[in-house]
Formats: C-alpha cells, sequence, structure tokens
C-alpha cells in the first residue's frame, strides 16, 4: 500500500480548518492508500490556540476582553478540549518540526493542502518552507492550495516560483491563485474544498453528532462568524428575524450574551457543527466553510463577506451561480433550486478526486 503524506493547517482551532484536513485523509484512505497526516504545526498557528494571542483584525479592547473571558470563563477550556479531542482521532505521524524531519518520514507522496497555506501573512509575513514542501522527495503535490486573498510581490513570485519547479502536480482551490500561478508560467488546477468532497451522506454517517439538538429548538437559523460579533451583524440578526420568525443560535467562542442571539453554544465539537448547518433552516455566516457546508448540505443561506478575505465566497458563489446569495442590506425569503447547482457540485467533486486518482 502506498504512503501519503498530508501536512497543512491541522491544528487550527477552527471547523473548516479541522473539517477540511479529516475530509482530505478520508478520501484519500478510501481510495486505497495509507494516508497519514505530518504532524507539523506553524508557530503562528500555534500561537491562535494559546490562552492569549492578540489578534490583528480585532480591536484592543476585544483582544482585553477576549483575555478576560478566558480566564475566567470556561468556554476557552471546552472550546480547545473539544478541537484537541477531534484531532486525536486523526491519523498523524510522530511531531516533526522541520523540513529534514518532514523528509525523513519517508513517504511514496507528499502533499501540501488544503487551506491558506500558501498565504504569508498567516504565516508570520513569510511562506513557510514547509508547506512548499521544500526538500528532496520522489513525488510532491499540492491539493487545493490557497493564498486567500494575498497578491504576490516581485520577491514573493521568484521565491514561490522556484519553490513549487519540482512539483509534479500542482491544484488550487480559488481562481484567483491560479491566475497568480499561471502568470509565472506554472501550471495549475483549480479543484474543490476538500469538504466537498465529501457528500451530505458521507458527512452524516462518520462525522456528525446530533446530541447538540437537545439543547435548541427544532426549528432555528445558524450564526457563524469568524470575524468578532458586531453591531453591523446585530442589525442583520434584527432583519432576518423579522422575515424568517426563527430564533438565532449562535456558535459562539464564549458565553458573552450578543444582542438578537437566542441561543449562545460554546460545547460545539466540529462534529456538532457539522449537525447543526445539516438541520438548519437557514445558515446566516462570514466564512467560507459555513458556506460551502451550507452548499453541500443544500441549505438556505446568507453570506456576509469577510472583509479580510472576500474572493473566496464571491468566487465560490460566483460558480455556482449563486451571487444572489452575498448579503447586500436588505433581506428577502429565497427558495434555491438545488437541481443546477447539485450537478455542478458533483461535476468539480468528479473532476477533483480524478486529479488525485491521476497523481498520487
Amino acid at each position: 500500500m502506498k504512503k501519503v503524506g498530508l501536512i497543512t493547517y491541522h491544528k487550527s482551532y477552527n471547523y473548516g480548518a479541522m473539517l477540511q484536513v479529516y475530509a482530505t485523509q478520508y478520501i484519500i484512505k478510501k481510495m486505497g492508500y495509507d494516508c497519514k497526516i505530518i504532524d507539523y504545526v506553524n508557530k503562528d498557528e500555534e500561537k491562535e490556540n494559546k490562552l492569549f494571542f492578540y489578534k490583528k483584525n480585532f480591536t484592543f479592547m476585544h483582544n482585553v476582553k477576549d483575555l478576560l473571558r478566558n480566564i475566567f470563563l470556561k468556554s476557552y477550556f471546552i472550546r480547545n478540549n473539544n478541537f484537541e479531542n477531534f484531532i486525536n482521532k486523526l491519523d498523524r505521524t510522530k511531531k516533526v518540526t522541520n523540513c529534514t524531519e518532514i523528509s525523513e518520514l519517508r513517504f511514496d507522496t507528499y502533499i501540501v493542502g488544503s487551506d491558506q497555506v500558501w498565504n504569508p501573512l498567516i504565516t508570520g509575513n513569510k511562506f513557510e518552507p514547509a508547506y512548499l514542501l521544500d526538500f528532496r522527495a520522489k513525488n510532491k503535490i499540492s491539493f487545493a492550495s490557497s493564498m486567500g486573498s494575498h497578491k504576490l510581490n516581485s520577491s514573493e513570485m521568484i521565491y514561490i516560483k522556484d519553490k513549487l519547479s519540482d512539483f509534479n502536480a500542482i491544484s488550487v482551490r480559488e481562481k484567483f491563485a491560479k491566475e497568480q500561478l499561471n502568470e509565472l508560467g506554472i501550471n495549475c488546477k483549480i479543484v474543490c474544498d476538500p469538504t466537498l468532497l465529501i457528500d451530505k451522506n458521507d458527512w452524516i454517517n462518520n462525522c456528525y453528532d446530533d446530541s447538540i439538538l437537545n439543547e435548541i429548538p427544532k426549528n432555528y437559523i445558524i450564526l457563524y462568524l469568524l470575524e468578532p460579533f458586531s453591531d453591523k451583524i446585530s442589525e442583520i440578526l434584527l432583519k432576518v428575524k423579522s422575515v424568517y420568525n426563527l430564533p438565532i443560535v449562535y456558535i459562539a467562542f464564549s458565553n458573552s450574551k450578543k444582542k438578537n442571539v437566542d441561543y449562545h453554544l460554546t460545547n460545539v465539537t466540529p462534529e456538532r457543527f457539522v449537525c447543526l448547518i445539516n438541520n438548519s433552516d437557514l445558515v446566516l455566516t462570514d466564512s467560507f466553510h459555513g458556506t460551502a457546508f451550507s452548499v453541500n448540505f443544500n441549505k438556505q443561506f446568507i453570506s456576509v463577506l469577510n472583509p479580510s478575505n472576500p474572493k473566496r465566497v464571491e468566487d465560490f458563489l460566483t460558480f455556482l451561480g449563486l451571487e444572489e446569495n452575498i448579503y447586500n442590506e436588505k433581506i428577502k425569503k429565497k427558495f434555491i433550486d438545488y437541481k443546477k447547482i447539485n450537478s455542478k457540485i458533483e461535476n468539480i467533486r468528479k473532476d477533483s478526486i480524478e486529479f488525485l486518482k491521476q497523481n498520487l
């Protein structure tokens, strides 16, 4: 059995990051390979999981409040414990700390991706050599790697072109990344986010916990945010509630009460996250993966563009013809006819799996 080593963000306490790595490993194992996640953690990824990490996209006072909540509320420890338990279920290598140690694992194929592994703004304002597989290996491929919204400067162009020159196959998640790499003469293919490789039935059968439904009403609107809860979100919630007349269930990282929110859930594991999306009447999110799961599960949804990386959601929804589901001040009840959408998702899913089959 061929051995495959997968390197990505697997220890970010973030539902999207956790579930994309789960999905990639799941699908590669399903193809008959022995796939292990390389237990390498970038220093900046590690910082974010600490009791206090200064978040640049948060205000100073928001960071201070976060610290105090983390100290005095058990929600921080519950959240971390939930994510650690999920990580421990993943099939991983021993812990490694540099490219030499990664190369010594001796995999037949090394895969980098998915997620923003090629966004230097996330990895300390420089490219992370481990995520560019900067070592000798028989077969190197990238799967759905992303640069986020980062525009390469001239020195970064030279660097990444050199590091990707010995890759056997390259795929990216977004049109934005493909365009930048094509400008450098690098051939690459767009594939879907790994969470879309698995269909709804597979998610429900393999990564699902419905015990959380006992804590909330049968019908609800789920709110999942990456950005801090803001007055703008509170205003949107008021509009949404007036149209849908349903309670708001917020997947929160603290018990701090938020305006126009009816239920705060802090004990949400990745498996419960999948369940909450699946059982909701409407999803309101600023997250790419919140949007991706909504589409995969054929849910009605509203995407609020995240100012730190709007292109991901815009490109994804434009490809599917669902731009009208991007929030634009007005809230109207819409019914998405998923017949054509599902056909597009199935086509890119097959195409993405074929990319893996051809290059593993």
